[in-house]
Formats: structure tokens, sequence, C-alpha cells
């Protein structure tokens, strides 16, 4: 239950800037967080219905409310509600949380207190802040700070009666990175592309059948007929000779 508080109060605080108040009873305390004495520094909502002074939970001295009460009775509500008391004996102030900012910054942060709520109206002041901004009397820092650091601020707020309460809390101011000068671009480097490559004049031939070879050119020569140079063969017969 103590990491789980832990957490639940870190991230309220991340969120809002705002420390969240813790709402329980001594014996719930007790019981469930053995006595934990981790967040006396957010404040205290306890509820004990008994009079006189509430028990109180181990971790804080004091309580900035304490419902004394289930069964009151407040116009406008039907049936029995809780009521609380609001400790008026000192102001109590909403924490802003840690802050950070860079030289340079304007800044308008508001610091208020519980009280306020009640039409009372203290007077603000503060020290430790960074150089430059300073706070009005109602509690608003304004300014633009001029340097870089840590510093640990205190904020006090008091009544005319002399009731008087403070926070603290770490302002980080960081240094401002000078902006980079704006640069001519130069023309974009460009990478020449291919010459492209020719392309043939003379198209392929379309395939086609073979012709026939053409005739030649030379003379041919009919073979000649044979010819005889030869007297012609006479065939002569003997006279039969005369018996």
């Amino acid at each position: 239950m103590v990491a789980w508080l832990s957490a639940f109060t870190g991230e309220a605080q991340r969120l809002t800037g705002q420390s969240p108040f813790i709402y329980t009873t001594a014996d719930w305390w007790s019981t469930c967080t053995g006595d934990s004495t981790a967040f006396g520094s957010n404040q205290l909502w306890v509820a004990a219905y008994r009079s006189g002074s509430p028990e109180m939970p181990a971790g804080w001295g004091t309580w900035t409310f304490w419902q004394y009460t289930s069964r009151g009775s407040v116009p406008g509500i039907v049936g029995h509600a809780d009521v609380s008391y609001l400790l008026s004996a000192a102001v109590r102030l909403l924490d802003p949380g840690d802050q950070q900012s860079a030289a340079g910054d304007a800044i308008q942060l508001q610091v208020s207190s519980l009280n306020a709520a009640a039409g009372q109206s203290p007077q603000f002041t503060a020290s430790g802040m960074p150089p430059g901004p300073s706070i009005s009397t109602g509690g608003l820092i304004t300014g633009t700070i001029t340097a870089a650091g840590s510093y640990r601020v205190t904020v006090s707020a008091a009544y005319s009666s002399g009731v008087a309460g403070s926070l603290t809390f770490t302002w980080t101011v960081t240094s401002r990175q000078p902006s980079p000068l704006p640069t001519t671009a130069g023309p974009t480097p460009t990478t020449p592309s291919p010459a492209p490559t020719p392309t043939p004049t003379d198209p392929s031939p379309n395939p086609t059948a073979p012709s026939s070879p053409p005739p030649s050119s030379a003379p041919s020569e009919s073979p000649a007929s044979p010819t005889d140079s030869s007297p012609p063969a006479t065939s002569s017969s003997a006279p039969p000779s005369g018996s």
C-alpha cells in the first residue's frame, strides 16, 4: 500500500503540479500502511468522529481538514452530510511543485492559499527566486528569467493577524540553446544521367522463308548431241560368186 500511495501521489503531482491531499483515519493508516511516516509533506484530511481534536495518523503533526461528523446538516442537501473543519490557525498554500524553465522564459506562476476560499487575503513574499521574476502581494510570480541555475524558492504568506505559512520548491533554469543560423542552400548536386544507348537504325530483318537460289548467270552449256565425223558406214556385199 505504501508503494501504491507513493506512485499515486507522485503521478498526481506530475500531472497537476499540485501535491495531493491524503484522506484517512488513524486506524486505517495504521492497519494498511504500518504507520508509515513517508507522506508527512502531503496535507492531511483526517476523519475522526469525536470531540476535542482528532486522533492523528503517523507522519503528521497537524491536519488541514478534519471531518468531524458524517451526520451534519448542510443547507440545500437533503439528509445527513459529512462536515469538516478547515484549520485556520495557519496559512495553507497550494504547492506549485518543482519548476523547470530556460533562461529567457517569461514566467507567470500563481501561488494560492486554501484559506482564500473563506475570502481572506494573505500577503505573499518570496525568497531565493531566479533573477528576473518577482512575486506580487497576491501570490502571482511574473517576469523574465535572466540566469540559469538551480534555485530553492520559498514562498511565504501572512495575514494581518500574524498567522503565516510557507512552502518551498526547487526551480531549475537551463541555458537556452542559440537558434542555428539559417544557411543558404547551394545547388543540389545531381548525378549525370548515362547517355542513352543508340538505337540501331537498321532493324533486324523479319524472318522470311528461304527463297530459291537465283539462277546462275554463267551460260549453261547444253550437252552436244553426239556426232560422228566418220563417214557413214557402208556395207557392201560381195557379189555372189558365179558358179
